[in-house]
């Protein structure tokens, strides 16, 4: 994508919060396929707001509603006179609170999002298919140390077996193991202190990890620590 950095993580956020139209969510997601950045700025912007679903207490439909799908779906005869609940519904006052309250709702999340930008990591990766391919785990390396990893959608892995996450600074001719990896959707901080530049790579090896310091299995994923701006 071409456009800034700000604009870019502006549309990750609008699209996880689900305001973008379909045509638009779309285009962003197959732009994210190719755009490790943008994939990575739409995780961290998953990340944050995933605990504003747990501050929403259940609500239960109106008694009304299923009476009111029917009537006008030709369902169940009109009642002869609308409760109070009913009229209060079809009210032309009830919409204008009801619209200005979501307007404020809305006035204060975009507050949130413009006043309060989120923690953003130094360096962040997208780890994809060896080659070319979705980003299938992202890394991000913490400005106090630790670098955080988690796998985007969980991953089959044959019994006995396990990723490893391996680095290989600019200019280095060897990798080093860093730790296991999940092929679940959780998250797991493993101890390093890595620079821009750094290609993390993701083998396929024993459970326990592979021995002798060197990787064993296949390649199957790699990536690139980028600085966000």
């Amino acid at each position: 994508m071409s456009e800034s950095a700000e604009e870019r993580d502006l549309a990750a956020a609008e699209h996880v919060l689900g305001v973008l139209d379909a045509a638009s969510s779309e285009a962003l997601a197959r732009a994210a396929e190719t755009d490790p950045a943008l994939a990575a700025a739409i995780a961290a912007w998953e990340q944050l707001l995933a605990p504003l679903a747990r501050l929403v207490p259940p609500t239960a439909p109106p008694g009304d509603l299923w009476p009111r799908i029917e009537r006008a779906a030709g369902l169940a005869p009109a009642a002869a006179r609308p409760n109070a609940l009913v009229r209060a519904w079809r009210s032309l006052g009830f919409w204008r609170v009801a619209t200005a309250g979501g307007f404020a709702l809305a006035a204060a999340l975009a507050g949130v999002i413009v006043l309060r930008p989120p923690p953003r990591p130094m360096l962040m990766a997208s780890i994809m298919p060896m080659g070319s391919g979705k980003p299938m785990f992202v890394a991000e390396m913490r400005p106090g140390g630790g670098l955080m990893v988690r796998a985007l959608a969980p991953m089959p892995v044959a019994q006995g077996k396990a990723f490893e996450l391996w680095a290989k600074p600019a200019g280095a001719r060897t990798m080093t193991a860093l730790g296991m990896v999940p092929a679940s959707g959780r998250r797991v901080r493993l101890a390093a202190n890595l620079g821009e530049g750094t290609e993390l790579m993701i083998s396929l090896e024993p459970a326990g990890g592979a021995p002798g310091g060197a990787p064993t299995g296949p390649m199957l994923y790699e990536g690139r620590l980028t600085r966000l701006e």
